[in-house]
Formats: C-alpha cells, structure tokens, sequence
C-alpha cells in the first residue's frame, strides 16, 4: 500500500533517516517534510506540503517514529470513518483538555497504544482496546487526501507545535466524521507527553473555542 509520510523536522538529518525507514519498509510510499519552524506550525507544514500529495492515503506524523506495519487502510475506510491512529481518548472536556495524562490512564478511556522506545529498551504503553475516540494523538494520524481537503487545515494562531492533534479531530467530528484507533505498529523514539510552553500558550484558547461541551464516545 503506497502511503504520502508528511512531517515536520527540526534537524534535516533526522528527517532523511526517518524518510530511509519508511522507504525500506513500505516501498514506492512518499515522504514529504519540511523544517518546523520554517512554517510555524504543524498545520504550516502540512499545508505546504499538501499540494504535493501524490497518493490516496495521507500519514501526518512524526520524524522520530518507526512503522512496523500498517493494516489494510482500505477495509478500515468505510462507514464514514475519516482518520485512524494508533491512540486516543474517548473523552474530552474542560476539566481534563489534553487527551493524554496522569488521570486518563484511568477509567477505560483511552484507546489504543504506543511502543515508546527507552533507554532500557521498548517499554509498551497499553491505553485500552482500539475503538472510537474523539481526539486522536499526533504522533500518527491517517486520513485521505479527498477528506483532509474537505475537511481543511485548520489556521489558527495557537495550537502550533501542541493541541494541533486535538484541533484536527474535532474538526473531523464536526463534519461528521469518525475516528478509530487501529492495529498500526510503530515505535516512537520520544516518551511523549512532555508540556512546553506553547501547551500553556495554546490551552486558554483551545479551550475557550472547543470545551464549551463535552467531547464523548
């Protein structure tokens, strides 16, 4: 299956090691990306690099992610799904508006999971049974070229390098569209879930714009 890998990098070396792997493992795919900061944001990049977008099937991600199998995306894309991940929350609102933390790995309400790779090895996160979610987490988000320009990207001056995830899904929500986490096996080179600043300068506003109700599957 050909796939278009779009991602934002910091270091262009990380990037071509990144576009190695997926070359080796998934042949004939494509892997756009462009630096970060040069765009602004995810949503920067993503934009710039839509046009180029050869295949039916679209990968946002990360740089620093390994793919070791992707399932067959066309018996996933029925029913009105419109983007798939590896993770997720079924939950969403005022009181807890990041999808990932301490709380949420509580209660049943992610969805999914992650190999986090660790100084000591891969350590598996486990988040619950794949399903539907309302928000599914950046580090991988599948969806089709048709739906991603129906759907738009959104411009917004928050939500840059954090909550970009959560702005996404629920504008796929909006038109209608659902949202599953699937049996996508990758490796993520990062722990994740580390706050910077732009979380706190992005918080208010995603929040004031999207939590005036409660997000639930």
């Amino acid at each position: 299956m050909k796939i278009t890998f779009i991602t934002p990098y910091r270091e262009k070396v990380n990037f071509e090691a990144f576009k190695d792997r997926i070359l080796d493992k998934f042949p004939g795919s494509q892997v756009i990306g462009y630096k970060g900061n040069d765009y602004g944001s995810f949503f920067g990049v993503w934009r710039k690099a839509l046009p180029e977008v050869k295949n039916k099937y679209i990968c946002l991600t990360h740089d620093d992610t390994e793919y070791l199998e992707i399932p067959d995306l066309d018996t996933i894309f029925k029913d009105n799904v419109g983007m798939v991940g590896v993770a997720g929350t079924t939950i969403l609102h005022k009181d807890q508006p990041w999808w990932f933390s301490e709380e949420r790995l509580l209660g049943g309400i992610l969805s999914g999971q992650i190999y986090h790779r660790e100084e000591r090895g891969n350590a598996l996160s486990v988040f619950g049974p794949y399903g539907e979610v309302v928000v599914l987490d950046g580090v991988c988000m599948i969806t089709t070229k048709d739906i991603l320009e129906e759907v738009g990207i959104p411009e917004k001056d928050y939500g840059t390098f954090d909550f970009y995830d959560h702005i996404l899904s629920l504008e796929y929500l909006k038109k209608g569209y659902r949202l599953l986490t699937v049996p996508i096996q990758l490796i993520h080179n990062s722990k994740g879930g580390d706050k910077r600043q732009s979380f706190y300068d992005s918080l208010g506003k995603f929040s004031d714009e999207y939590l005036t109700q409660t997000w639930r599957i």
